[in-house]
């Protein structure tokens, strides 16, 4: 597996290297991690224009500049990246939640810093696993899950939607479903097999994905309906 990308940012020097020190610890046995050191925010918005951040790790109140508005900035090139607001300013949690981080963890409880990292860590790993999609007999299109949108059934055939691409290719949704069992996809329709991620809207008997910034409307079967909610809210936590 290739190097994940973390970034830590504070404006005190030694907050940043207590955050790295935490970091070699805990994450070293665990994968191969390239760690980027900032006092200046502004850095880290320049490196996200051509780098991929896979995890940021920031201090909210600093000279010139909030972490709000570094994150804001950062995904403006990465909406995927994981935020973990670390600060001493217990006043911003409920702001922070317009930001959709991670975690919020206050510098006078940094024990709770290494839950979150293996945490962090995991979904990531998760995100970066390969899916292989058999083009023909002897080539293989290697994807991310985490960039499948959902699976159709066509008789007897599926087709793999991802954002800006799709792919048919002959399987079935029960052997696909076996095949990402805990990875956050739900059977919606005995036709449909959708990447939680995704999901916008859940309706009566349809399903809101977005699809390469566009909404597609996807049937739901009121049986699966129930199962389908469960899993959703289970997913968010």
């Amino acid at each position: 597996m290739e190097n994940i990308h973390i970034v830590v940012c504070d404006d005190e020097v030694s907050a940043v290297k207590l955050i790295k020190e935490r970091l070699i610890l805990i994450l070293t046995p665990l994968i191969k991690f390239a760690c980027y050191e900032y006092t200046d925010p502004y850095e880290v918005v320049n490196l996200a224009k051509d780098t991929h951040i896979d995890l940021l790790l920031i201090d909210i109140e600093m000279p010139d500049i909030k972490g709000f508005d570094v994150v804001k900035e950062v995904r403006r090139h990465n909406n995927q990246i994981l935020v973990l607001f670390i600060t001493n300013m217990d006043m911003y949690v409920y702001e922070s939640f317009k930001f959709q981080p991670f975690r919020f963890i206050r510098k006078s409880h940094m024990d709770e810093l290494n839950e979150a990292l293996v945490s962090a860590v995991t979904i990531i790993k998760n995100n970066m696993e390969i899916f292989n999609i058999p083009i023909n007999l002897v080539t293989n299109k290697e994807v991310k899950v985490n960039d499948i949108i959902y699976f159709e059934s066509l008789h007897n055939n599926v087709k793999v939607v991802l954002n800006g691409d799709s792919y048919v290719y002959r399987s079935t949704l029960k052997h696909i479903e076996k095949q990402l069992e805990g990875k956050k996809f739900v059977r919606i329709h005995s036709g449909f097999l959708v990447n939680l991620k995704y999901v916008y809207l859940i309706r009566e008997t349809i399903v809101e994905v977005n699809c390469s910034n566009k909404k597609i409307l996807l049937p739901l079967s009121r049986n699966r309906r129930i199962n389908l909610i469960s899993e959703y809210k289970r997913s968010l936590r």
